[in-house]
């Protein structure tokens, strides 16, 4: 390795960033903190949200899954089932793949 091929380039802004996103975690969670010690029924409040938005996705969840079932039924009824009676799946029929391309013609 040539040593005038290789270049350095700072990373003060890296580390200028890492460090301001440190402390930005840091006054978020001393917010939260202040705020849960300053106001006990925020934490209540918080849960009785969560719950009332857990409880939202699952009526919604539920409702999608009824709509799909009941679409498909006549799906379902209407398809019914296919079979092959006349084709034999028999081990010898098979034939070997090796050496053979896409591309070829088939005989």
């Amino acid at each position: 390795m040539d040593p005038n091929s290789i270049r350095t380039e700072k990373t003060t802004g890296s580390g200028l960033f890492l460090m301001l996103l440190v402390i930005v975690i840091v006054a978020v969670v001393g917010v939260v903190a202040w705020v849960f010690m300053t106001y006990p029924d925020v934490v209540e409040n918080l849960i009785y949200a969560a719950l009332i938005i857990l409880g939202a996705i699952v009526v919604i969840a539920v409702a999608i899954w009824l709509f799909t079932l009941v679409m498909a039924v006549p799906y379902y009824m209407k398809k019914g089932e296919s079979y092959q009676d006349d084709v034999s799946y028999d081990m010898d029929d098979i034939k070997s793949v090796k050496e053979v391309r896409s591309d070829d013609k088939k005989e």
